[in-house]
């Protein structure tokens, strides 16, 4: 049976899984579309898999810390600003690889259809504006991969900080907060499927 790749971009984020109805394999990634780029390619020609799962934490600018934004719908904030042929900036994915997955947090964020995940190869922690919902350093670059692969590609992440206040210290303390959320989440997904 073929596996879900489930990648998180460093150890420190890992969030076991309840048993699901099918196996996993584990990547850690590392920091930046680059090394996510890399080690998303070669997971998907070592185990094949049927799609890719990614968790892990994010800013944002417009929701609260403790949220869980659900993703399929990726922008990259370095190459959005280019209006050259052939560049891609933006890209959907198809989800629906654990069923119920869907956005937590307030009613503008439940409410929201298709949450954007922002990704740069920088950690924002100034006033920048940015688009979207979250900001990450690897979704967009693996879901570019997983398009390659034509395989399905969901981002799921908790909201460790918000923009311009303090994150790179928030993200530090706010990381056992985001495992413990992130681990009840899918506790309660497995759940709610199972009853």
């Amino acid at each position: 049976m073929q596996p879900l790749l489930v990648t998180f971009a460093l150890q420190d984020e890992y969030v076991e899984l309840p048993p699901l109805d099918f196996p996993t394999k584990v990547v850690f990634t590392g920091v930046g579309k680059t090394m996510a780029a890399m080690a998303v390619t070669k997971a998907i020609l070592t185990y094949h898999p049927f799609g890719v799962l990614n968790i892990g934490t994010a800013g944002t600018s417009i929701h609260r810390t403790g949220d869980i934004i659900v993703s399929r719908h990726f922008v990259d904030r370095d190459l959005e600003p280019l209006s050259l042929e052939g560049v891609i900036s933006e890209i959907h994915t198809a989800g629906g690889l654990i069923p119920n997955l869907r956005s937590i947090g307030g009613p503008e964020l439940t409410d929201c259809e298709d949450p954007i995940v922002n990704t740069g190869d920088d950690f924002v922690s100034g006033d920048a504006v940015v688009r979207g919902d979250a900001v990450d350093m690897e979704a967009f670059a693996e879901a570019v991969v997983c398009a390659h692969f034509s395989l399905p590609f969901l981002a799921v992440k908790y909201i460790t900080d918000i923009v311009g206040q303090n994150s790179v210290q928030s993200w530090a303390e706010k990381l056992e907060d985001a495992k413990k959320g992130l681990a009840a989440y899918f506790l309660q997904i497995r759940n709610a499927a199972n009853s």
